[in-house]
């Protein structure tokens, strides 16, 4: 259902299976561009309930209200537009792929361990994709779709069960992360370089030994980490 909350009134109800008595499988999410002038969908374009499943992925115009292209995804289990709505991500179990939401053209593919992506959050300014799925939470550097997406760290590296408590997302300003991993605690992440930098110094109160530097940079010695 697609539903105009100003306006309190139902502007349109979407097929997502096969018939009336459909009760789902696993492709479930929605998502809305930033202008939301645009939403994309998991469907099943199956003839009838019995039919072998014909997953897709629909973006449809909202303010025309009309569908505007769709593409094969086979367990899609995330959906997340770019800062810009130009970019697509698309989780799947064993990959993300970003796609150009304006002609569907793959981009390029993150590979993912696990067996699903349950989430997966733009940073703001679009430079970040986190996901998190069976296999942990991860952040990947994304900005510029002519470079391959680098994975900039491992938010949580164990194995999650369940999804219904699973999720990834960042603040407006795009200066923190939340993650919820489906245990008892939602855990903030600060993503800016010099906080990082200014708690590691007040925890450890020292710079790297020259053992460390050796182990850490070899070939070359970086600025220190700490004063004094």
């Amino acid at each position: 259902m697609v539903w105009d909350l100003p306006q309190r009134r139902k502007l349109a109800q979407l097929r997502a299976g096969p018939s009336a008595v459909y009760l789902g499988d696993t492709d479930s999410d929605v998502a809305f561009s930033p202008d939301s002038g645009v939403l994309a969908f998991a469907r099943n374009d199956a003839a009838t309930h019995d039919a072998p499943d014909l997953d897709r992925v629909a973006l449809w115009d909202v303010r025309a209200r009309r569908e505007l292209r769709a593409f094969d995804a086979q367990d899609v289990g995330s959906l997340a537009f770019g800062a810009t709505g130009d970019v697509l991500a698309v989780g799947y179990g064993d990959r993300i792929e970003l796609r150009d939401a304006r002609t569907t053209g793959l981009l390029q593919t993150l590979r993912s361990p696990g067996d699903r992506t349950w989430d997966l959050s733009f940073s703001p300014d679009g430079r970040w994709l986190a996901t998190i799925s069976s296999e942990g939470a991860r952040l990947w550097e994304v900005g510029d779709v002519a470079v391959p997406p680098v994975r900039a760290g491992a938010l949580v590296d164990r194995e999650i069960t369940g999804a219904f408590d699973v999720t990834v997302a960042f603040s407006p300003d795009g200066r923190q992360l939340a993650v919820a991993d489906g245990g008892p605690e939602v855990v903030l992440w600060e993503l800016n370089q010099q906080a990082w930098r200014r708690t590691l110094c007040q925890l450890v109160d020292r710079d790297f030994t020259e053992p460390e530097l050796q182990r850490f940079f070899p070939g070359g010695r970086p600025e220190p980490a700490c004063e004094g």
